[in-house]
């Protein structure tokens, strides 16, 4: 689950500017919706996740997961500026909340013994994924000349993660 929700989260740090200067937009543009990804994330990790304790980390994460999905399908429509901010403020706060569940909903599943191995295993998921998504994202422009493809990968594979979030269970 944690490879195919991280996948796609590391796509737009890397290629929301070009993506946004293919549309026609100006760097101070594409670096402005980094910059709003990062307040969106504030916001997921802080107060979204936060909203973990009262309705349960796991249904939480789920929720965020299929957020991050839609995310993308907004991304896909995006014809200017104004859809950008809508995808990279939701993004941002999906994809936080996300971030900030994860050792939450680790420590409810595992236990709270050994949490930091248990951690380093997940994060490692994280980190093989933060090497595919964006590698693999350029490679399919470079050969097509659209995010489009990736966008659309990217959706789906958010959406299958969030659909195995459900699945998880505490033994």
């Amino acid at each position: 689950m944690l490879i195919l929700a991280s996948f796609c989260t590391f796509i737009p740090y890397v290629h929301i500017v070009p993506a946004a200067h293919d549309m026609g937009l100006s760097l101070e543009s594409g670096t402005i919706l980094i910059a709003l990804i990062g307040i969106g994330n504030i916001f997921g990790r802080f107060v979204l996740a936060g909203l973990g304790d009262r309705i349960g980390s796991l249904r939480l994460l789920a929720i965020l997961t299929f957020a991050v999905a839609g995310s993308f399908l907004l991304w896909s429509v995006a014809d200017g500026m104004a859809m950008l901010v809508l995808f990279t403020l939701l993004f941002g706060m999906s994809y936080g909340g996300c971030v900030g569940l994860y050792p939450a909903v680790a420590a409810d599943l595992f236990g709270t013994r050994h949490i930091g191995t248990i951690l380093g295993y997940l994060y490692t998921a994280v980190g093989v994924a933060a090497l595919l998504g964006p590698t693999m994202a350029g490679v399919v422009f470079d050969k097509t000349g659209s995010y489009l493809g990736p966008i659309l990968f990217s959706m789906v594979a958010a959406f299958f993660a969030g659909f195995l979030t459900l699945r998880l269970r505490q033994k």
